[in-house]
């Protein structure tokens, strides 16, 4: 799960970085927060841009 979670995160930093080259500023952002039902685990961060 570590592997996949890092793999994903950096394309989510590399999503926000090309956001930000076009002008768009980072406001906020939420911890990475990590649950599991079953066999399934959720990982999210949210990111609020604003131009």
């Amino acid at each position: 799960m570590a592997a996949n979670t890092a793999i994903v995160h950096k394309a989510a930093l590399a999503a926000v970085n090309e956001y930000t080259k076009a002008g768009w500023h980072v406001i906020s952002s939420t911890p990475n927060v990590v649950t599991s039902t079953g066999n399934t685990v959720f990982s999210q961060t949210v990111y609020v841009l604003e131009k």
